[in-house]
């Protein structure tokens, strides 16, 4: 329940607080007092759109707070959810800040939220019924959604959404697969000629590198083999000189030699030996260098001509042989997908057919369903529109099979006849803007019981009535409040007799600019407030009498 409002910078509103009770509360003044302007407020703290032009000029920003009681336990649990709760005294504390260049400061018991999280929970606290609602009624898409709540739906809806979800995923699929043949062709053709070229290069990782180390190699052989060859003459000798091979050997020998009268010279030739050894190994690797320095010419093209294709393909298919190799493993892949389309076809197809008789079955159980509550809706609209002084007035709800969308199978439209004999026909071709807002408040009592929001607001349910139509009207709001709190702005003095409590708006000029304020009423202000709607603005004896006579006799 909604207990206390503050208002800051909000039009006209330059800062007030009221606070609120249970029962019905009303709201009335003169027009263009600021009526509207209060529930656009309430609207904002619930987390609806509204625009930056609802800031009161010259302020950098406008705010309202709301405080509530008796949470519902629906409530409750998308607090958990949001990682929240009601304080310690069972108070929720919900705040929005709207400034000037858009932006949105929103709170939950002091925790920033998001506008749609203080949306999603705003929903839960309050339900807004404006004059647009009324309209709403002409609407048939929303006649299902009217049937559907009222026959607790919610699982039935649950399970037949999630089954054409499923359906639809299948049907999706098999629309991809069958959209384009052409189209799939032309991948197939691309993709194998790509997976030809591929195989034939034969790709190896790191045979590029190896490649290029060869080839520069080969092409320095020349050069290779005169310095190698150089350096094997000076260690083996040739035809006019001994090598540092056989020069070193000769020492050796001679060290070797000295030993036998010098004792000191055992290291020496040690050393001798080891250097000689050293360099007949390297000698031997000269040779085998030497050796390898002679190829073939045509060896040289052959690893031009590999490099070129290596760096060809791989550029075309990646830029490194690693690359090329997952592309050719991706496209052999896709290949193999693309080549079993048809196959695939055919069990999605068999797939669908499945998917389409477990969602036929979920949309008969919703019909099932929606044409049993049909029978109870209606008369219970019936009861409500006859105690609503709409005597002789028939109400059917028909549902009808349609074509398979989201909502089901079925089609309902709510169809009336405004006197006895007349036929039934479609809302809009008959109803008149007083038989409207009756026909959403009977439906909005007969679904009163079927959502867990303990707050309604109607904005101008009144409109179009007037008379004993207009106390009846009053009566039933100030029924519907004995179980919910019930918040409505209205012009009709039979309606706002049958209040529990109050609430005068009125604008007045202060200094340079207007301001709205809103008071509570006692019982004179009360009597007051129904003489001046009475006597359309003038106050009399005869207003005022009859003023009291309606307060009295209200309840």
């Amino acid at each position: 329940m909604l207990c206390r409002l503050y208002i800051e910078n909000i039009a006209l509103i330059e800062k007030t607080e009221v606070c609120l009770k249970g029962g019905l509360t009303v709201l009335t003044g003169e027009t263009g007092a600021g009526k509207s302007i209060v529930i656009d407020s309430i609207g904002a703290v619930l987390g609806e759109r509204v625009s930056r032009e609802i800031i009161r000029t010259g302020a950098k920003k406008a705010s309202v707070s709301a405080v509530f009681e008796d949470i519902s336990a629906a409530t409750l649990t998308l607090l958990a959810q949001l990682e929240t709760e009601p304080d310690e005294d069972g108070r929720l504390y919900l705040s929005r800040e709207i400034f000037a260049d858009g932006k949105n400061n929103c709170r939950i018991n002091g925790r920033p939220v998001s506008v749609s999280e203080l949306r999603s929970v705003g929903g839960l606290l309050i339900n807004v019924h404006g004059q647009h609602d009324s309209q709403a009624l002409l609407n048939e898409e929303k006649h299902i959604y009217y049937l559907d709540l009222f026959a607790d739906n919610g699982e039935l809806i649950e399970d037949f959404t999630r089954k054409y979800e499923q359906y639809l995923e299948v049907k999706n699929q098999l629309k991809k697969i069958k959209s384009d043949i052409g189209d799939r062709e032309r991948e197939k053709d691309m993709l194998s000629f790509q997976v030809d070229e591929l195989r034939r290069a034969e790709l190896k990782e790191g045979e590029y590198d190896s490649a290029l180390s060869r080839r520069n190699f080969l092409q320095n052989a020349e050069k290779l083999a005169v310095l190698l060859n150089s350096a094997r003459q000076a260690l083996g000798g040739g035809e006019y000189s001994d090598g540092a091979v056989s020069l070193v050997s000769s020492a050796t020998g001679f060290l070797h030699d000295v030993e036998k009268f010098y004792d000191g010279a055992a290291s020496l030739s040690q050393k001798a030996s080891e250097a000689l050894y050293m360099l007949e190994d390297i000698e031997a690797e000269l040779a085998d260098l030497c050796d390898r320095t002679d190829f073939e010419p045509a060896e040289l093209e052959q690893l031009e001509q590999r490099l070129s294709q290596i760096t060809s393909v791989t550029r075309k298919y990646g830029g490194s042989e690693q690359k090329a190799l997952e592309y050719l493993e991706n496209a052999l892949a896709r290949l193999e997908i693309l080549e079993g389309g048809d196959q695939a076809a055919e069990e999605l197809e068999n797939l669908l057919s499945e998917r389409l008789e477990t969602v036929k079955d979920a949309a008969r159980n919703l019909r099932a369903s929606r044409r049993k509550a049909a029978l109870d809706f209606e008369k219970r609209v019936a009861d409500e529109l006859e105690f609503l002084d709409m005597q002789g007035v028939s109400f059917k709800a028909v549902v009808e099979p349609a074509g398979l969308g989201s909502d089901g199978a079925d089609s309902v439209r709510f169809m009336l006849s405004a006197n006895r004999g007349e036929e039934l026909r479609p809302l809009a071709k008959i109803a008149s803007g007083g038989e409207l807002s009756r026909i959403m408040l009977a439906i909005k009592n007969v679904l009163a019981g079927c959502d867990d929001i303990d707050t309604l607001i109607f904005d101008e349910v009144d409109a179009g009535i007037s008379g004993k139509a207009a106390y009846k009207v009053g009566k039933k709001l100030h029924e519907t409040a004995r179980y919910r709190q019930i918040i409505c702005v209205t012009h009709l003095a039979q309606i706002a007799a049958q209040a529990d409590n109050h609430i005068y708006i009125e604008k007045n000029p202060e200094e340079d600019r207007t301001v709205t304020t809103l008071t509570e009423l006692n019982f004179e202000g009360r009597k007051k407030e129904l003489a001046r709607i009475i006597g359309g603005g003038m106050i009399s004896d005869s207003a005022l009498g009859a003023a009291e006579d309606m307060l009295k006799n209200s309840k």
